[in-house]
């Protein structure tokens, strides 16, 4: 069995892809930044015309991390591309791919779009 999996976001994750974005900006040392609520996530990722996307990372079933981007235009290349704007994975489990996986996952939709840049 596989114990990485990666998938798009769903209207269920709102709530843990909020709690990574505080887990990040502890990180990070901003979490006084932080003003995104689960409403405001599940609003934008998942609402009628979402602008945002999410990909989560669950390691033997349970989430524990997220990659989210969105799509980019580069006048330049006449192209959309992809701009990643959060990565995060569980402290206890860096170290075993998954943020590589996430990175490998978008790269890959990047060429499967054949888009521009990441």
């Amino acid at each position: 069995m596989n114990k990485l999996n990666i998938r798009p976001a769903v209207p269920a994750d709102a709530s843990q892809i909020v709690d990574f974005i505080r887990a990040l900006a502890v990180y990070e040392k901003l979490e006084h930044e932080v003003e995104a609520s689960e409403a405001d996530i599940a609003r934008d990722l998942f609402g009628a015309e979402p602008k945002v996307f999410c990909e989560m990372a669950e390691w033997e079933g349970k989430s524990v991390g997220f990659a989210l981007w969105f799509y980019t235009y580069s006048t330049f290349q006449g192209r959309h591309g992809i701009w990643l704007e959060d990565i995060y994975v569980d402290p206890e489990l860096r170290g075993q791919g998954i943020g590589k996986a996430l990175l490998v996952h978008l790269a890959q939709r990047c060429a499967n779009e054949e888009l521009g840049r990441f």
